[in-house]
């Protein structure tokens, strides 16, 4: 078990020109209740609505990605959709929906999962004839663990093993990964970019622009409790907030670190931070230390406790829009 936190600061590089894009995550689609994330379908087919206006500009995840690698800019409004863990509500809710409005969307699998038929889960043939609809496809690994428990040799075995069940059944491998329950680390992502993914997401809040970490990109999760229309417009709208030098470096907080030194820089063009709030989700909103014109430090009243923490950070931008920064730390007991 991995149980050190690196205390360097993570440095990404800014690429000029760089756009951004909301990217959405959702997971199971129906009545509200029963395990798992759900999204109701009243409020999916307000999410569609919305996104058939015209405002915006719904594109592939592989496009996106593309435009952050190369520093190009997406389209005003680019939206992305993702959905996690291949339900079959996916494939008897929401697909036939995104299809009719030519809304495309990747899902990403856990190759296991599929393996042993799940109830709830579509199996291969299902997927292979949803992929020839145009579905873009990406996986969770291969058993949908808790990866940042894993060291470097289990983590090499996991990832090989989803990228090869992947190709045997596709005839590629997969280019895209996200987190199994948005947890990484260091060790973690290093493993991912050794195994030759071009980009990684995670399930904390935020905007993805050519600035951020490609390998900890930012989704909106979209389950039931915060999927309102209301708020959907505002994420999908939502502009990033960049930030370098983040503090700690590492995503997994071991027991001697915990609350970890949070802390980060604001980079420009912003000039001002006014406005900025920051929330964790078992602390409520916290308490910020500017320290000169943008650097930003967090203070947590108390250690979290184990698992997923979030913290997410926001101020007005132009227009009514807000800027979104988020990350996730897995807290190690």
């Amino acid at each position: 078990m991995i149980g050190t936190i690196a205390l360097a600061c993570l440095i990404v590089p800014v690429l000029s020109g760089a756009g951004d894009a909301s990217v959405f995550v959702y997971q199971r689609f129906g009545d509200a209740g029963g395990s798992g994330a759900v999204t109701r379908t009243d409020q999916l087919d307000a999410h569609v609505r919305e996104l058939s206006k015209g405002t915006y500009e719904v594109m592939p995840l592989s496009e996106i990605v593309s435009a952050l690698e190369a520093g190009r800019t997406p389209p005003e409004g680019a939206v992305a959709i993702t959905v996690d863990n291949a339900h079959r509500s996916f494939a008897r809710i929401a697909w036939p929906r995104f299809r009719e409005y030519g809304i495309p969307v990747t899902v990403f699998i856990s190759s296991d999962t599929i393996d042993g038929g799940r109830s709830g889960t579509m199996g291969w043939d299902e997927l292979r004839a949803l992929r020839a609809e145009g579905l873009e496809l990406g996986t969770l690994s291969a058993s949908y663990i808790h990866l940042a428990r894993l060291d470097r040799e289990a983590l090499e075995i996991e990832l090989g093993r989803t990228r090869s069940r992947f190709s045997q059944m596709f005839g590629s491998a997969p280019r895209h990964f996200a987190y199994p329950y948005g947890e990484a680390s260091l060790e973690v992502r290093n493993a991912v970019i050794r195994a030759g993914f071009r980009a990684a997401f995670g399930s904390h809040s935020g905007v993805a622009h050519g600035g951020g970490d490609l390998f900890f990109l930012p989704r909106f999760p979209m389950s039931e409790r915060f999927a309102s229309l209301s708020r959907f417009r505002q994420l999908a709208r939502a502009l990033p907030l960049p930030v370098r030098d983040i503090t700690p470096a590492d995503m997994l907080v071991g027991p001697d670190a915990n609350p970890p030194a949070f802390g980060f820089s604001v980079v420009e063009p912003l000039d001002s931070l006014m406005g900025l709030a920051c929330y964790s989700g078992s602390q409520g909103r916290l308490t910020l230390e500017t320290l000169g014109t943008r650097r930003v430090e967090l203070r947590f009243s108390k250690p979290f406790p184990p698992g997923r923490q979030r913290v997410n950070c926001t101020m007005p931008g132009l227009g009514g829009r807000h800027r979104w920064f988020g990350r996730q730390f897995t807290i190690n007991p």
